[in-house]
């Protein structure tokens, strides 16, 4: 079963939001619990933001592997609409690109305000997010067990690329944890999740055929 309605602010407009709901729409439709998830994957995957970075500006190696992380930050916050990071995070790129020490220093300040506010937005939708999700059941209120066609059905729609693997894996997943493991699982949920449905695939047949 979806529930979306806990999830809904970031869809929304706000006048101190850090997220522009236009492209959080164009992205995800009216599944403001595919976005959060997503703006969640951002938070934990480029955590080092959440404080100010310290560059090592006589170290060519830093530099340049910092300029990615930021040029990756930037592309990764562009797509889930948190226009501040997005921008900033380009600004950082640029003036350590260009050598320009004193305002890759106070642009990564304003990036780390940004991040911090972002990740604040986003926590309690998160929890609330985690907090709706309960194992699904059928019309009849049995819960939902697992057949051969119910896995082929998963299986197909991860390799279609289909957005409603998403309540298909929610429905699956009690019966997935007994069978290839909590751990597993959550790696198959976090592939889903960042919409890298070909690695969810692998892991999940992989899994199965042990």
């Amino acid at each position: 079963m979806e529930r979306r309605g806990h999830c809904s602010t970031l869809l929304t407009d706000g006048a101190s939001s850090q997220i522009d709901p236009t492209v959080a729409r164009a992205l995800c439709g009216d599944d403001a619990a595919l976005h959060v998830s997503l703006c969640g994957r951002l938070m934990r995957e480029f955590s080092e933001f959440a404080l100010p970075v310290v560059v090592e500006f006589h170290d060519p190696a830093a530099v340049s592997g910092l300029i990615g992380r930021l040029h990756k930050l930037r592309g990764s916050a562009g797509m889930v609409g948190a226009t501040s990071v997005h921008r900033l995070a380009g600004a950082a790129e640029a003036a350590l690109a260009a050598a320009h020490a004193p305002t890759t220093v106070e642009t990564l300040l304003q990036l780390a305000t940004a991040f911090t506010a972002l990740g604040d937005e986003v926590a309690p939708l998160l929890a609330a997010h985690s907090a709706s999700i309960s194992p699904s059941t059928d019309e009849s209120g049995a819960p939902h067990v697992a057949t051969p066609e119910s896995i082929d059905r998963l299986l197909k729609l991860l390799d279609d690329q289909n957005m409603d693997v998403m309540a298909h894996l929610r429905a699956m997943s009690p019966w997935l944890k007994t069978c290839i493991g909590k751990v597993r699982l959550l790696h198959v949920q976090e592939a889903v999740n960042g919409l890298d449905f070909s690695t969810a695939a692998a892991i999940l047949r992989d899994s199965l055929n042990r």
